[in-house]
Order: structure tokens, then sequence, then C-alpha cells
């Protein structure tokens, strides 16, 4: 059965369009979770911070400012 499910998602990823879908299922899901009563734990999850960093320079940005950039 691992054959399998391996097998599927090694060929899924090989489609072109593989990425449009990941994309439309993570839409559907952010909307749902925004409408819904986990809309708090949504909110904490788009201001969560995120950090690059290489040495001395670094940019800290909210999760929401990086998506949108």
């Amino acid at each position: 059965m691992n054959n399998q499910s391996n097998y599927f998602i090694s060929n899924f990823f090989k489609l072109e369009s593989a990425g449009g879908v990941l994309l439309m299922i993570s839409a559907t899901m952010a909307i749902l979770c925004a409408n819904s009563s986990m809309q708090g734990y949504y909110d904490l999850l788009l201001s969560t911070p995120v950090e690059i960093r290489v040495g001395i320079f670094g940019i800290a940005k909210a999760l929401l400012l990086w998506i949108n950039d």
C-alpha cells in the first residue's frame, strides 16, 4: 500500500497542473478556516513572525506580509 501511495504522489507532482491543484486546495481551506470558528487560529497563523537571516542582515515580517509579497 505504501508503494502505491508513493507512486501516486510522485506521479501527481510530475503533472504540470499539480501546483494549481495544490493552490486551489489551499485557498479553499483558507476560506473555510477564515469563515468558521477557527478564525482566531487563522488570524494567529497569519500574524506569526517569520524571519530570514543571513549573517547580520535579516528581514522579519508577519507571515501575511510574506504571502502578499
